[in-house]
């Protein structure tokens, strides 16, 4: 992994699905039909997804690091309870590339 920033967010999808930053510059073209790979509206619905995700991963993560510290000296009663407490943290560390 590299220690380059991305594009700031928020991000947006085009007609033609290519994905474009706030000042309308290209950051990701689709992936064209009859190159075998996806169709037309899976390659939108493709797009659609990452700018979904990228544009809320910042305020998700966060959320889910507050979420385990407030839930940090909890000692859960339930094991789907500390499941659940396992899964979060391991969401974490995956968001953050650990």
């Amino acid at each position: 992994m590299t220690n380059a920033k991305h594009t700031q967010t928020p991000w947006r999808t085009d007609t033609n699905g290519d994905i474009r930053d706030f000042d309308n510059n290209i950051l990701l073209f689709k992936n064209y039909s009859g190159h075998g790979l996806t169709n037309a509206k899976e390659q939108m619905a493709n797009a659609l997804l990452v700018i979904k995700t990228v544009n809320c991963h910042d305020e998700l993560l966060e959320a889910a690091r507050v979420a385990l510290m407030e839930l940090g000296g909890y000692v859960p009663r339930r094991e789907s309870t500390q499941q659940a407490m396992n899964q979060l943290n391991a969401a974490i560390l995956k968001a953050e590339g650990k």
